[in-house]
């Protein structure tokens, strides 16, 4: 050790000065990503929306083309395999004039 500039404080002016990231520069470099990240979020979600809203038009393009397909070979379209309770009245529903 030897004394440099200042002769009240000793210091070793052979060590190389020292490499990294400060505090301040770590929080600068996260706050960055953050206000990346808010901006990007919105329009990442927006895009998951459409991609679940194709995926189901090809959906029901598909049972459109099942349905058609079936009918075509069977003439007519597929019976549901399910019956409703007796109780459940749909004649009211059925006819407009009750």
């Amino acid at each position: 050790m030897f004394e440099c500039e200042s002769t009240r404080v000793r210091w070793d002016c052979r060590r190389a000065p020292r490499r990294g990231f400060t505090l301040i520069e770590l929080l600068v470099v996260v706050t960055i990503i953050a206000m990346l990240l808010a901006v990007l979020m919105p329009s990442l979600s927006r895009a998951r929306e459409q991609a679940k809203a194709v995926k189901c038009l090809a959906h029901l393009r598909e049972l459109g083309h099942g349905m058609l397909i079936y009918y075509n070979e069977w003439g007519n379209y597929p019976a549901h395999q399910w019956r409703l309770p007796d109780r459940i009245q749909l004649s009211g529903y059925m006819n407009a004039e009750e």
